[in-house]
């Protein structure tokens, strides 16, 4: 039996979102999933970012993304190479972490977990730039105080 990956769950999306909020999940995805990023599992990584992309492709095209709905709601069989090659699942844990897992027709799995930024959350690269300006105003104020206490001393 094939099964056809409901793209929506692939991207962690609603059924109803617009296209700009599909491309967006789509591009914080693919920074997480792309194999360049995962030098320590490049094929499955491809694997996860090839399904990425087809469901991206997918359901940012109105036509493409109808015939995608109606194939889930059972109107019209699926046809098509990607249905036998990978199926996908993901399940949202809250609204800012995700997780997804993939098995190849191979019954190789792969796991991976999302988060993304939410209320209260910070970047890895905003807290690298957050020490760095605690480090800049420190070297700053030492400097004052070196400078005081030369004027002062003499």
């Amino acid at each position: 039996m094939t099964h056809k990956a409901d793209y929506y769950e692939v991207l962690g999306v609603a059924k109803d979102d617009t296209t700009g909020a599909i491309k967006k999940q789509f591009r914080r995805l693919a920074l997480v999933t792309h194999p360049d990023k995962n030098p320590h599992d490049v094929q499955g990584a491809t694997v996860k970012f090839q399904l990425l992309q087809r469901a991206a492709d997918t359901l940012s095209d109105p036509d493409k993304r109808a015939r995608h709905d109606a194939t889930l709601r059972g109107n019209r069989p699926h046809r098509g190479p990607q249905a036998q090659d990978t199926k996908a699942k993901a399940s949202s844990n809250s609204s800012s972490s995700r997780k997804f897992s993939f098995s190849s027709p191979s019954s190789q799995s792969f796991t991976f977990k999302y988060k993304g930024t939410g209320a209260g959350e910070v970047s890895a690269k905003e807290k690298s730039a957050r020490k760095r300006r605690r480090q800049r105003q420190n070297r700053k104020e030492q400097r004052q105080q070196d400078q005081d206490a030369r004027t002062n001393w003499g």
